[in-house]
């Protein structure tokens, strides 16, 4: 019936779509179940009018009492370090799920990608398409509360970009400068680049053959 074809076609679905689809029942009710036992019914009733801010409110209900708020991250605009060709598409934040998520579609180990993704404060991700379709390049910043989440998350980020593209950690060049550490990585068909400062980490994927990646990373650090 209509009911197995659904579950046929949910299987199907790619793992990153089937977990954000369960995530609000399965962690939602975890959540709630922790509300409950905070502040009774009286304290699930107002928490329709305290929505969580954040999916790391739903992981971590005691930031969700606390309501630490996240932090509001913006990228600048890119097309003019990206070239003519090159358009703004979306822009849009992970969240602590949404980057275990991004971690374990290469990494394949939920508890590393957990603890990676956890500490999380805050994020934007932008998109962007060349002249040609196929190409796309995607911007993140990551800010952390502290410099040890960022370099965990730094270094998870790293493993999986091996995992993803093998030849790449030969070709990885690892530089450090006063303000923070920086990966490099080149393949046949991409090139991107990892930057760690303080608490905070910028990863650039997809970087146009002619663009010059140190021009990319100097823009969005300095809006901040």
């Amino acid at each position: 019936g209509s009911q197995e074809t659904s579950t046929a076609q949910f299987k199907a679905a790619p793992r990153a779509l089937r977990e954000s689809l369960l995530f609000p029942y399965e962690a939602g009710s975890t959540w709630a179940t922790a509300v409950y036992r905070r502040g009774g019914w009286d304290m699930v009733s107002k928490a329709f009018t305290k929505l969580p801010q954040s999916t790391e409110q739903i992981i971590h209900p005691e930031k969700y009492f606390a309501y630490e708020a996240p932090l509001k991250l913006t990228l600048p605009e890119l097309k003019l370090q990206l070239g003519p060709t090159w358009k703004w598409i979306d822009s849009d934040v992970n969240g602590e799920w949404g980057l275990y998520l991004v971690l374990d579609e290469y990494l394949n180990d939920a508890a590393e990608s957990k603890k990676a993704a956890a500490g999380w404060a805050g994020d934007e991700f932008a998109l962007y398409e060349g002249a040609n379709p196929a190409d796309i390049f995607v911007a993140q910043v990551t800010a952390w509360d502290t410099p040890n989440d960022a370099r965990e998350f730094f270094e998870a980020y790293l493993k999986r970009t091996w995992k993803r593209f093998p030849d790449a950690a030969a070709t990885d060049v690892n530089s450090t400068t006063e303000r923070g550490e920086r990966h490099e990585w080149k393949t046949a068909t991409t090139r991107g680049v990892l930057e760690l400062r303080g608490s905070r980490v910028v990863v650039l994927e997809g970087i146009p053959e002619k663009a010059n990646t140190t021009a990319l990373l100097n823009r969005i650090w300095h809006q901040g």
